[in-house]
C-alpha cells in the first residue's frame, strides 16, 4: 500500500510539473485597444521627440464642429526639467507637461548599493497625463507646454490653444512621495466648451519569466489595477478576464497601479458619486484612469481642477499619514485584524535587535511562546488518543456492524479516560488566523525588501541562494513529525507522511528567506516544545539542572 501511495504523489507531481512547463500560460497583455487617434477621448499615445518638434499639423474642433488648423512651432525645444526631495528625483517633460522618470533615492534595484535606483517610470510608454473625456474640443496627444515658473519643488507649464488657455502645475512635497497635479482652463472662445477632466496612469506589467518551477514560484511579481471606494478596497488579479477597458462610476478615493511593494496612485481631491474611474490592459501597457464630472465652461470663465499622485513604496506608517486611507492598498488578506499588530510587533523588535532577520526570529518566538498553552493543550490530547488507541480498535473490531453502539462505547471511552477527540485539532485552528496573517506581514512587508541578514543572506525579500534554510527546514519537520503523538499506528501512513517534509523543503526553495526563517524558527520551538513535552520537562526544570551542572 505504501508503494502505491508513493507512487500516486510521484506521479502526480511529474503530471503538475509537465503541465505548468508546456502548456501552462501566464497572464498576458494581449487585447489592446484601437490605436490612439488626436481626440482627447481616446488613450494618449507616445512621442519620442527629445529636443525639436517637427512642423506637425494639429487638429481643433469646436462646438461648431468646425476645424482649425495651427502648426507647433518648428523651433519648439522639449525642455526637461528635474524636481526633487529628499525621496525622490522627478524628471519632467514639457512636451506634454508629463513625467520623464520618477527615481526613489532609498531604493536600489538590487541588494547591493551600487546598483541602479529604483525608478517608476523607466520607459518612454509608461505615462501619467491629463486629458479630458466626452469633450467637444480636442488637445494635441502632447501639449507642446511652455515652462513659466520652476523651482525644486514645483513647475508651472502653460499652453495657449486656439480658443482657449490650459495651464498646469505640478507641485512635489517635501519628504513625501506626494505630487500634487493642479491645472486651469480658460474658455477664451465665443462658445460653451465641455469636458470631463482626467488623469489617466499607463505603465508597463513587470516580465515574467517562465521556467519549470513557475508553479511553485506563483505567477511572478505582476502589476494590478486596485481601488478604492466606500471604505472597501477592491483588486483585479485575474489578468486574463479584465480585457480591454472596463468602466465604474462612485466616489471613488483613489485608484491606482500595484505591485509586491510599490505603488502607483491618482488621488481624488473633488468628491463625487459621479466620479467615472476606467481600466484595462491596451496593447503591453496596463492603464488606470480617473474622471471628474464633465464641466461646462462658458465663454470667458475658467475652471480649475487638481488631482494627487502617489508614486512609492508601500510603507503602511507612510500611506497612513496622509489621511486618504491609501494604506488600505496593503494586502493583508482576510486577517488584517491580526497583521497590523503583528506588523507593529515587527517593527518593534527591529528597533530593539537592529537587524530584520533577528526581528522575525524575535517575533516568531515570542509569538510561539504567547500560544504555548494552546500547544500544551493540544499535545496532552494527541498524548491521551495514542495512549487508549488500542482500546478504540478493540472497540471497533467488536462493533464493526452496530455503528450507533460504537460511536456510544467510544464517547464513554473519551469520558472516562478525559480525552477531547478534536483536542489536536481545535487548538491548531485557534492558530491559523495568527499564522495567515505572519505570512501576510512578512510576504508584502516594504522593510524586508533588500534587508539584509547575516553577511551572506543580502535580500530578506529574496529565496535563500544557499537552499540552507529549506534543508534545516526539512530536517526539523522530520523530527518534529517523530515527536508529534500520533493516534493511528498505521505505518504505511507514517512513511507516506515522511514524504511531506521533502516536498514541503522544495516549496521552501522559492520563497522569501524571511518567509523561511519564519517558519524554520517556528518548527525549530515546536520539537523543542515537543521534546520536553515527552520527557515531561519544563523550562525551569532545564535552568535548574542547567545550574546543578554548572
Amino acid at each position: 500500500m505504501d508503494k502505491r501511495s508513493l507512487l500516486a504523489v510521484t506521479l502526480s507531481s511529474l503530471v503538475i510539473l509537465v503541465y505548468y512547463t508546456y502548456f501552462f500560460k501566464l497572464p498576458e497583455a494581449s487585447a489592446p485597444l484601437p490605436s490612439a487617434t488626436i481626440s482627447s477621448e481616446s488613450k494618449p499615445s507616445v512621442d519620442t521627440t527629445t529636443s525639436g518638434v517637427s512642423n506637425t499639423s494639429i487638429s481643433f474642433s469646436n462646438s461648431n464642429n468646425s476645424k482649425d488648423s495651427f502648426l507647433i512651432d518648428p523651433d519648439y525645444k522639449n525642455q526637461t526639467t528635474l524636481l526633487q526631495n529628499g525621496l525622490v528625483e522627478a524628471d519632467f517633460e514639457s512636451l506634454g507637461g508629463k513625467f520623464k522618470s520618477f527615481i526613489l533615492k532609498k531604493f536600489h534595484q538590487s541588494p547591493e548599493k551600487n546598483s541602479p535606483l529604483v525608478n517608476l517610470f523607466s520607459d518612454k510608454l509608461e505615462n501619467l497625463q491629463l486629458i479630458f473625456r466626452e469633450s467637444n474640443f480636442s488637445l494635441p496627444t502632447n501639449i507642446p507646454f511652455q515652462l513659466l515658473e520652476s523651482s525644486p519643488t514645483q513647475l508651472v507649464y502653460e499652453w495657449k490653444g486656439p480658443d482657449f488657455i490650459l495651464q498646469k502645475t505640478i507641485e512635489l512635497e517635501k519628504e513625501n512621495y506626494v505630487a500634487h497635479i493642479r491645472f486651469s482652463l480658460q474658455n477664451l472662445s465665443t462658445q460653451t466648451l465641455r469636458g470631463s477632466p482626467t488623469l489617466r496612469l499607463d505603465t508597463l506589467q513587470n516580465e515574467v519569466h517562465k521556467d519549470s518551477f513557475t508553479f511553485l514560484k506563483g505567477p511572478g511579481n505582476l502589476k494590478f489595477p486596485i481601488q478604492y471606494k466606500d471604505k472597501v478596497t477592491a483588486r483585479y488579479r485575474d489578468l486574463t478576464k479584465l480585457g480591454s477597458e472596463k468602466s465604474e462610476k462612485g466616489d471613488f478615493q483613489w485608484v491606482g497601479i500595484e505591485e509586491r511593494y510599490y505603488l502607483w496612485a491618482i488621488i481624488a481631491r473633488s468628491l463625487s458619486s459621479e466620479n467615472q474611474i476606467r481600466y484595462g490592459i491596451s496593447s503591453n501597457l496596463l492603464f488606470t484612469e480617473l474622471s471628474y464630472p464633465t464641466e461646462v465652461i462658458v465663454p470667458d470663465a475658467k475652471i480649475e481642477k487638481a488631482f494627487s499622485v502617489y508614486l512609492g513604496p508601500k510603507d503602511v506608517e507612510l500611506l497612513k499619514s496622509l489621511n486618504v486611507d491609501l494604506e488600505e492598498a496593503v494586502d493583508y488578506g482576510w486577517f488584517g485584524i491580526v497583521a497590523k499588530p503583528i506588523l507593529w510587533l515587527l517593527k518593534f523588535f527591529h528597533s530593539w535587535v537592529g537587524n530584520w532577520g533577528l526581528a522575525i526570529i524575535v517575533l516568531t518566538i515570542f509569538i510561539k511562546l504567547l500560544l504555548h498553552p494552546i500547544n500544551k493543550k493540544s499535545l496532552e490530547s494527541m498524548k491521551g488518543l495514542q495512549k487508549i488507541q488500542p482500546k478504540l480498535k478493540a472497540l471497533q473490531e467488536k462493533f464493526a456492524n452496530d455503528k450507533e453502539r460504537l460511536n456510544t462505547e467510544m464517547m464513554n471511552l473519551f469520558k472516562t479516560h478525559k480525552v477531547n477527540p478534536m483536542g489536536g485539532c481545535l487548538p491548531m485552528l485557534l492558530q491559523m488566523p495568527i499564522y495567515i496573517a505572519l505570512y501576510k506581514v512578512l510576504y508584502n512587508a516594504i522593510e524586508l525588501y533588500h534587508a539584509p541578514f547575516f553577511a551572506f543572506y543580502k535580500d530578506l525579500s529574496a529565496p535563500d541562494p544557499y537552499f540552507v534554510s529549506p534543508i534545516l527546514l526539512g530536517i526539523f519537520m522530520m523530527l518534529q513529525q517523530r515527536l508529534t503523538p500520533s493516534p493511528s499506528q498505521d505505518p504505511n501512513q507514517a512513511k507516506l507522511m515522511m514524504i511531506m517534509p521533502l516536498m514541503f523543503s522544495v516549496f521552501m526553495l522559492f520563497l522569501p528567506a524571511g518567509l523561511v526563517i519564519y517558519i524554520f524558527i517556528n518548527t525549530s520551538v515546536t520539537v523543542a516544545q515537543q521534546y520536553l513535552h515527552q520527557k515531561d520537562m519544563s523550562m525551569m526544570d532545564i535552568i535548574q539542572r542547567f545550574r546543578k551542572e554548572s
